[in-house]
């Protein structure tokens, strides 16, 4: 039986990895110390599933631990595996704590870094200090569902069973079931420039028109045809940069489709929202497919959700608004597209 410990205690870290994990001991560890302090006085919670009452999962982990604790460094010295739950964002702060806890680790280790980002184990191990001497395999696992805390620590899921998981040879995961990917920086790279474009779509706008969840959102026929629109260009020029079927990606647009439209999910336009500075970078979820399509309407209902999300940040952020464009390197043309939109949305507000 290995022993496992997962870094990040949040809706990730205790909803969607432990569902996967087989015949192991599960550990917990995270930098916050109420939530540690309430998984202290039990040793299971419950995983439920939107709009599958009949399905229940119950886990069960051996403790939960302060990451700056001794326990903590004694136990990532020694468990078999660590899969991590954090942003990569957080990564420099974690930095610290591993080095400590691995400098004197003697053993082998798999690490797997889940995150919705392209090649997040290489960042892991380029912070990683260099003198840790033990033989770490780094491997990126990806996060296509969505989890919410539910009450206590107990947590509703989507009901979806996927895994991917960076393939390797000769490690064994006891994780079931897996999707081993080859070339996993490709698949995030798409899911990126797909699914979190699409939630973009529709957070950003579903906030000028007032809804509160994605799913409600997803419904308004505005937001369907500018999907729709987006797709038309968006799929084909996906197809061709990562040279793979076409129908295979209109199949993968259309999942992500399905699941920002299940209402059932009741996954919040606020979550989706927040953190607009990051999601405008160059490489994010919006600017990149406005930089591989072609199509003019599919780049206005990009430039309108720029638009939308400037707003957002006006409101509800760093009230910067429209001056976030002199962030950005766009061109005059693309700048004044943007602006169009949001003096438009300024008016309907």
């Amino acid at each position: 039986m290995k022993t496992i410990l997962i870094i990040g205690a949040g809706k990730t870290g205790r909803g969607f990895i432990p569902q996967y994990i087989q015949d192991s001991q599960i550990y917990f560890a995270d930098k916050n110390e109420e939530l540690i302090y309430q998984m202290k006085k039990t040793n299971n919670y419950k995983i439920q599933f939107y709009g599958n009452t009949q399905k229940e999962i119950i886990i069960h982990y051996e403790d939960a631990f302060y990451i700056k604790s001794h326990d903590f460094y004694h136990l990532a010295k020694t468990v078999d595996q660590i899969y991590i739950s954090i942003d990569v964002s957080h990564y420099d702060e974690l930095k610290e704590d591993l080095d400590k806890a691995l400098l004197k680790r003697e053993k082998p280790l798999v690490i797997i870094t889940f995150e919705n980002a392209p090649s997040a184990s290489q960042k892991l191990l380029s912070i990683l200090s260099k003198d840790i001497s033990c033989s770490i395999t780094l491997l990126d696992g990806g996060v296509f569902c969505t989890t919410n805390e539910s009450d206590d620590l107990n947590i509703i899921s989507q009901d979806l069973c996927y895994l991917p998981i960076q393939s390797c040879q000769n490690i064994d995961l006891p994780l079931f079931p897996v999707t081993p990917i080859q070339d996993f920086k490709s698949l995030m790279e798409r899911k990126l420039y797909t699914y979190n474009c699409l939630s973009a779509v529709i957070c950003y706008q579903g906030y000028i028109y007032h809804y509160e969840d994605l799913g409600d959102a997803a419904h308004d026929q505005r937001i369907i045809l500018d999907i729709q629109t987006l797709l038309k260009d968006l799929d084909m020029n996906i197809s061709h940069e990562f040279q793979i079927p076409l129908e295979e990606q209109r199949a993968f647009s259309q999942s992500a489709v399905d699941k920002f439209s299940d209402c059932f999910l009741k996954d919040s336009i606020q979550r989706n929202a927040r953190n607009v500075i990051r999601k405008l970078g160059v490489q994010e979820r919006l600017l990149k497919p406005l930089q591989i399509i072609t199509d003019k309407n599919a780049q206005d209902v990009l430039f309108k959700t720029i638009a939308c999300a400037c707003y957002y940040d006006l409101i509800e952020e760093t009230h910067q608004g429209i001056d976030l464009l002199k962030e950005l390197d766009l061109s005059n043309s693309f700048q004044d597209k943007i602006k169009f939109f949001y003096k438009q949305i300024q008016e309907f507000i």
